[in-house]
């Protein structure tokens, strides 16, 4: 994978032998077909490590978070879904926060995602993440219902 961003996106796309994150969203995000083709090549593989991963598991529960889970059609290869979501403006806050990106940046990559609402109609579950206690809890009420099914 490595070499084949190489070869698409030059040298710079890795700096200190670690991928080059910044270089790489500026790329991607201001072009569709740039966009178009990492996401063929990584999330191709990510469905191939996935299922060699998944063979090795033994527990009764996997679970598999990605933000572009309907995007893709990794929903075709799970039981059921469960869609986390926050408003807008406390993503991008927390986003900011976690990653030191600019609020541009960060509009761009949501940009390329689908509206909640679309994915709120085909989950099966939904949580709205507002704040961490309130949303363990929902995580809980989730997890027993999963024990009886």
């Amino acid at each position: 994978v490595k070499n084949q961003i190489i070869s698409i996106f030059g040298p710079q796309s890795f700096k200190n032998k670690k991928l080059n994150t910044e270089f790489l969203q500026n790329e991607i995000f201001n072009c569709s077909d740039k966009l178009k083709k990492i996401n063929e090549l990584v999330h191709n593989q990510v469905k191939i490590n996935f299922k060699k991963w998944l063979k090795l598991q033994s527990s009764k529960y996997v679970l598999k978070e990605t933000a572009i889970l309907f995007e893709h059609k990794y929903d075709i290869d799970v039981d059921l879904t469960v869609l986390i979501i926050a408003p807008l403006k406390v993503r991008i806050e927390r986003i900011i926060k976690r990653d030191n990106i600019s609020k541009n940046k960060i509009e761009k990559i949501i940009s390329n995602q689908w509206d909640d609402k679309k994915k709120l109609h085909l989950s099966d579950y939904f949580i709205e993440n507002l704040n961490k206690s309130n949303t363990v809890k929902k995580v809980e009420t989730l997890i027993k219902i999963f024990s009886i099914i």
